[in-house]
């Protein structure tokens, strides 16, 4: 039987893999690209989103439909709600990715970016996420960005201190929390969908 048919087998199977590569002493680096996809620019190959809908997953120029706005370097930047921050919880700009702050960092993500539609034709809205990640060997502390006016964060996921969620204070932007040594801190924002 393989893991992918046991449900979570997958999660275990990685989660084991990672274990096993710590006990011979290797270290385990995930690269998570959330602003651009393999496709390159208008000109690279049509992979995934491009083939599905071009303008709607992707910036394009202004005055010039035809081109992307690239602003990863990559060739294409995706058209979502997704938000960079530092810890001081300013967007992160050039500069912050090229130093050492890029070790630490936040990135929102809005669950009303371009949202399906509902049998009733209601958009269906996520939770917004902010996921606070602290690649230091120390403690860092982060301040909440304003994201969206009124959110409420509430914390989902702390790899560093798993139990400590379930005591977690709701936080709101200007807040200050903690997130642990080389660990990653989920916050989730509820949204409430829009009544009829």
């Amino acid at each position: 039987m393989r893991a992918g048919d046991r449900a979570g087998g997958q999660v275990n199977e990685f989660k084991a893999m990672v274990r096993a590569m710590h006990q011979a002493g290797l270290e385990v680096i995930l690269d998570v690209v959330f602003n651009h996809t393999a496709e390159g620019g208008e000109g690279g190959p049509s992979l995934s989103f491009r083939g599905l809908d071009d303008t709607a997953y992707y910036r394009l120029s202004p005055g010039h439909p035809d081109q992307y706005y690239d602003t990863t370097g990559t060739g294409n930047s995706l058209n979502a709600e997704l938000g960079w921050f530092t810890p001081a919880g300013t967007p992160m700009n050039e500069d912050c990715w090229n130093g050492p702050e890029a070790l630490a960092l936040g990135a929102y993500l809005d669950g009303s970016d371009a949202p399906d539609t509902g049998a009733d034709g209601q958009p269906l809205l996520d939770d917004d996420f902010l996921v606070l990640v602290n690649g230091w060997w120390e403690p860092l502390e982060f301040t909440i960005p304003d994201c969206r006016p009124g959110l409420a964060w509430r914390a989902e996921i702390d790899t560093c201190d798993p139990a400590a969620v379930a005591a977690a204070p709701v936080r709101l932007a200007g807040a200050r929390v903690t997130v642990g040594p080389r660990s990653v801190l989920v916050l989730r924002g509820p949204r409430v969908s829009p009544v009829p």
